[in-house]
Order: structure tokens, then C-alpha cells, then sequence
């Protein structure tokens, strides 16, 4: 069996230091040093129609989240959380994918529904006059291959991550590989 990133493990990381569990959005766009994590939800079968939902309340939050019928915990819309309030606190976006390339390619389920979250979210952010946000896929080692297809409107992530490896993409490393 192949080995396995820990979502448990991930996260941990994520509700740590900076994450206040009972913030509120208010808080967390108050206080820079704070860390809102939010987690996807699809809401139809069209590629526009996938949110970001922001998890206040932690691991235990996910917990009570209803299952969906992969038993995979899915939340609520939250309409309170409009993508032109998330976007400023959306500095980093962890994706998954069916595989990557050393190059940081992906190749998603073909909905394209992070490519369009990526780029309203880009265009948000880009508006309020700040970078676009760091991508970092995640995925297993089986999941690299040599090359990913890619079109025009695929984006191509910063940073590619497994078990055992790091790809980079824009660095001295560029479609290289470090070991974990």
C-alpha cells in the first residue's frame, strides 16, 4: 500500500499556533498574526460552483461536519464568507490532484473547479492589491509523473508535496526535486 500522507497530521499543523479555535472572521481579519483555514465545498455540478468554507471551530468543527456518501465530512455553505472577504486571508491553497509532474503540473478530475476558485481567487486578491496566493499540491509519490497534460486554463502550482519529496517550482530547484 502506497505510503500515505496523514490528513490528521496536516491538520494538526493547520489548527496550530496562529489558529485561534472560536475566532471569529472578524478576528482573524483583524489580527494579521491569526490563521483562518478554510475547507472546499462543491455546491453544484458547474466549474463556478466551489467555495471556500472557513472553519472557526478546529478539528472538532470537521469532526461534527455531516459525511458525505464517500463518508468524506463535508460543511455548510457559509454565506457569511464571500470569496472578496477570504481572499486577503487566503495566502496559501493546499490542492489535490489525480497526479502532478515535477514541474508542478496538475492534473485534476477535469471540473475545473480549482482552476475557477484559483482564478476569481487570484483576481480577488489581485484587487486588493496583493500577490496571488502560494499553491502547494498534495498528493502521493505513485501520483508524480513525467509529464501532466495541461491547458490554457490549468494553473500551475508553486510547490508539489508527498510523502518523500518536495517539487519546486520557481526556484534554483525548478523542476527539481528535494527529498524529505
Amino acid at each position: 500500500m502506497p505510503k500515505e500522507l496523514q490528513t490528521g497530521q496536516l491538520l494538526e499543523g493547520l489548527f496550530g499556533s496562529r489558529y485561534t479555535e472560536g475566532a471569529t472572521m472578524d478576528d482573524v481579519e483583524a489580527d494579521a498574526d491569526l490563521r483562518l483555514v478554510c475547507v472546499p465545498k462543491v455546491t453544484g455540478r458547474d466549474r463556478h460552483d466551489m467555495c471556500m468554507v472557513p472553519v472557526l471551530g478546529g478539528t472538532a468543527e470537521i469532526d461534527g461536519f455531516p459525511k458525505n456518501k464517500w463518508k468524506i465530512p463535508e460543511p455548510a455553505v457559509n454565506p457569511d464568507a464571500p470569496l472578496e472577504r477570504l481572499a486577503p486571508l487566503l495566502d496559501v491553497v493546499l490542492i489535490p490532484g489525480v497526479a502532478f509532474d515535477a514541474s508542478c503540473n496538475r492534473l485534476g478530475h477535469g471540473k475545473g473547479y480549482y482552476d475557477t476558485f484559483l482564478e476569481g481567487l487570484t483576481a480577488a486578491r489581485e484587487a486588493a492589491g496583493l500577490p496571488p496566493p502560494t499553491l502547494i499540491g498534495l498528493g502521493l509519490g505513485i501520483q508524480v509523473l513525467d509529464a501532466v497534460p495541461m491547458d490554457a486554463h490549468d494553473r500551475q502550482l508553486d510547490r508539489v508535496v508527498t510523502p518523500d519529496a518536495v517539487y519546486l517550482r520557481d526556484s534554483e530547484h525548478a523542476g527539481g526535486r528535494d527529498t524529505l
